[in-house]
């Protein structure tokens, strides 16, 4: 049973319409003051104002090639690439030189991530760092199987002060390699005196390497509404779409594009070099209202205290939906990148209501750190969606609209119970009379027929459909259903039947003070829709009551929602089901307001929507259930595609477990491990100085623990290399074993504690 899957529906109308915004002078995200002058941005930015280095300083890594085959910046699931990735051919080996002069400042060997990695310090206290290194040059070698023996485990991380391992320019300090995760490749990195990525490209000795005349490629746009009154193309949720070349850097919109309210604009595109085909992010990225510049964004350096907010700079809902990874091109709320040149949370926003109504035009410019540019232009229409009535006296149809001087033309459909096409008549305003009841719709065969009336603004942007039906329209009763979303900051709620509504639908929402009115517009005469700001909403739970007239009988129906309101400055404490579940969130755990859904079911609780991004980790508390072993029972959660283990058993508390979510919310469960790892494939020869094994192992429940091993022979402990990607354990090196027969005894352990042994008989040739 696939679990957290909420309601999606499209909510697709004819013509759109909306606006966008002229670069405005103070930015705001909607209902939040102007932030352009709060200190924060300049804490943030003044770090990065100067590049504190001799940029002609730094020499190409590497000797495998001069092929960047990943950029700066790159989207990673959970932070920014924070270098670039040099390729190896495919192949290990290659030396890896001192970009400057410096010293080994930190040793790093872990089985995951940057695999084997060293940092060197230069004399300006910046940092080069080279990782998924192979092994280290011998004198580094050296040190470091010295800390793992001493430690007695394979993954270290130790610093080293000045003197102990000194180096000049161009030395050989290690070989290429594939440890951690990925193919062989070196990964390239510059940090700052505090520790931020910078763009390695900034720097001629590395740039000049790489021959790039390729321009960025734009793939797809989106458009996302930021609040319960705002449409793209007539629908409340996001929308996007793709853009035809025009030639090798010019793009247009495929689609008509209409916004109404408050827009953010997305955009997918990548960016590549010459004699590469992987694909990077695009260095600098623009975005224009006719001419006037309203958004920028340039990767030339990251903070390292907030890379995890690429789930800020990306659409994360998109990314998670599978649609792509399309960049924000406005500044999400609680977005502390040092990316925007000082401009503030807001900063991008189109507000259509800011401008004058009617054709507009977006154009994106973007650019890579050679200069190569490409643009892209978008056409919009902004325009209020006009609003009519509709009604009918005897066998006079009247329509009024709030937009009087606006309406060009209204069209009137009608259909007889036994047609599924609709036959359209156009008229237009100047041609309607005009009375206190409304425009006066010539004389129709109104009987028996269903009738829809659209009206059409200046700007070619349609009205809400509206309708009149016969009670005795064709179909018997039928039920009204309702589906829900969360969309961002407030609820979109669709009605819908298998026959025409033969009367407007009603709805409210009643939460523990008062009932809402929502307001509603149609989709066609079966399907109507209504958003509701969730800020206004008192308590948890919500009851929503819907009434339509379907086939002229009066329907209702209702359901129930229960949110959790969490603020950034207060957090919150929930605990369900007899305290079964306790989630806690501390203040500033999340960057806004978050409206927190929990539901359940056979396989435990998922914490919603799983696309919000946590500043800080949020505390989960699970009562561990009677069935399971307490000793064995882990706390899991799967945010993202990826099950990890959170919490295990505590003997200081026997009835919980305790973990914490530190990224995004997802899906939880408590689950018994009793399975210890599985080794398989052991392979051992010797000689009399040198010994070689390899063998594999697995574990499916709670996962192998990276310091989880002890591997022995005649007393001699042996620190041998883990690689958990490809589920292999190998060894080879010296070692000081007598002639004979020995005994290679294996240990493991998992996440959870279970272990195992495996043990095989080897001969050492006699001297």
């Amino acid at each position: 049973m696939k679990r957290g899957k909420q309601v999606l529906f499209g909510i697709l109308a004819a013509a759109c319409v909306v606006v966008i915004l002229t670069f405005p002078v103070s930015p705001t995200t909607p209902g939040d003051v102007p932030l352009r002058d709060s200190d924060w941005i300049e804490e943030m930015y003044t770090p990065f104002d100067s590049l504190a280095t001799d940029p002609d300083d730094y020499l190409w890594p590497t000797d495998a090639s001069i092929r960047m085959s990943s950029g700066f910046a790159e989207y990673r699931r959970t932070h920014f690439h924070a270098g670039i990735d040099i390729s190896t051919n495919g192949q290990r080996g290659y030396r890896v030189y001192a970009s400057r002069d410096g010293y080994i400042s930190r040793v790093y060997i872990s089985p995951y991530g940057y695999g084997k990695m060293l940092h060197v310090t230069h004399s300006d206290g910046f940092i080069t760092a080279y990782a998924h290194l192979q092994k280290f040059s011998d004198s580094i070698e050296e040190f470091a199987r010295t800390v793992q023996y001493a430690n007695e485990q394979y993954p270290i991380d130790t610093t080293l002060d000045t003197q102990l391992l000194p180096l000049r320019k161009g030395d050989v300090i290690a070989y290429t390699g594939d440890t951690g995760i990925g193919a062989p490749h070196l990964h390239f990195e510059v940090r700052d005196k505090m520790f931020n990525p910078i763009n390695p490209l900034r720097f001629p000795g590395i740039t000049d390497r790489i021959q790039d005349n390729i321009p960025p490629e734009l793939q797809r746009i989106g458009f996302i509404p930021l609040n319960h009154r705002s449409r793209v193309n007539h629908d409340v949720r996001p929308w996007n779409g793709s853009v035809s070349r025009l030639s090798s850097n010019r793009y247009r919109s495929t689609k008509a594009i209409h916004l109404d309210g408050t827009i953010g604009m997305l955009i997918k595109g990548s960016d590549r070099v010459n004699s590469s085909y992987h694909r990077n992010g695009i260095y600098q990225l623009e975005l224009y209202l006719n001419d006037s510049l309203i958004y920028r964004s340039r990767l030339d350096q990251i903070s390292a205290n907030e890379s995890r907010q690429i789930a800020l700079f990306y659409d994360w809902p998109s990314v998670l939906g599978g649609e792509g990874r399309f960049q924000k091109l406005f500044v999400e709320k609680g977005n502390r990148l040092p990316l925007y040149n000082r401009q503030p949370e807001g900063f991008g926003i189109i507000d259509t209501r800011t401008i004058a109504e009617g054709r507009h035009r977006l154009r994106v410019v973007a650019t890579d750190i050679q200069g190569n540019r490409s643009e892209l232009d978008v056409p919009v229409t902004c325009s209020r969606i006009p609003v009519i009535a509709l009604r009918k006296d005897h066998d006079t149809l009247f329509v009024n609209t709030d937009t009087t001087d606006a309406i060009k033309t209204i069209t009137v459909s009608t259909r007889r119970m036994s047609e599924a096409a609709w036959s359209n008549r156009i008229y237009t305003i100047s041609d309607l009379q005009h009375t206190q009841g409304g425009y006066v719709l010539p004389m129709l065969s109104l009987a028996n027929e269903d009738i829809k009336v659209v009206a059409t603004n200046t700007h070619d942007v349609s009205s809400d459909p509206k309708f009149i039906m016969p009670l005795n329209s064709a179909g018997t009763r039928g039920a009204l259903t309702i589906e829900k979303e969360i969309i961002r900051n407030y609820l979109a709620v669709r009605l819908s039947s298998p026959h025409p509504f033969t009367k407007h639908p009603v709805v409210s929402i009643e939460d523990d003070r008062q009932r809402h009115a929502v307001e509603t517009f149609s989709v066609n005469d079966r399907i109507a829709v209504g958003t509701f700001p969730l800020s206004l909403l008192t308590g948890d739970d919500l009851r929503i009551f819907a009434e339509a007239q379907v086939s002229g009988t009066l329907t209702t129906t209702s359901d129930r929602l229960r949110l959790y309101q969490v603020t950034p400055a207060e957090g919150r404490t929930i605990a369900l089901d007899d305290s079964t579940l306790v989630v806690m969130f501390a203040p500033e755990t999340v960057y806004d307001t978050l409206y927190l859904q929990i539901t359940r079911d056979e396989e435990g609780y998922s914490l919603l929507p799983k696309d919000v991004l946590l500043k800080n980790g949020v505390w989960v508390r699970h009562r561990i259930p009677e069935n399971l072993r307490a000793s064995h029972a882990g706390l899991f959660i799967r945010d993202d595609g990826e099950r990890r283990l959170i919490g295990k058993w505590n003997p200081r508390d026997t009835t919980y477990l305790e973990g914490e979510s530190t990224r995004l919310l997802g899906d939880l469960s408590v689950v018994e491990d009793t399975v210890p790892p599985s080794m398989s494939s052991l392979r051992v020869s010797a000689t009399q100085s040198r010994l070689r094994f390899s063998f594999r192992i697995s574990d499916d429940g709670a996962g192998v623990r990276p310091n989880g091993f002890r591997i022995t022979a005649g007393g001699e402990l042996f620190i041998a290399e883990y690689d958990p990607y490809k589920r292999l354990i190998h060894f080879e090196g010296m070692h000081g074993l007598p002639g004979g027969t020995h005994h290679l005894v294996i240990q493991a352990e998992d996440r959870l504690g279970n272990t195992t042994e495996l043990t095989r008989s080897f001969s050492i040739p006699r001297r």
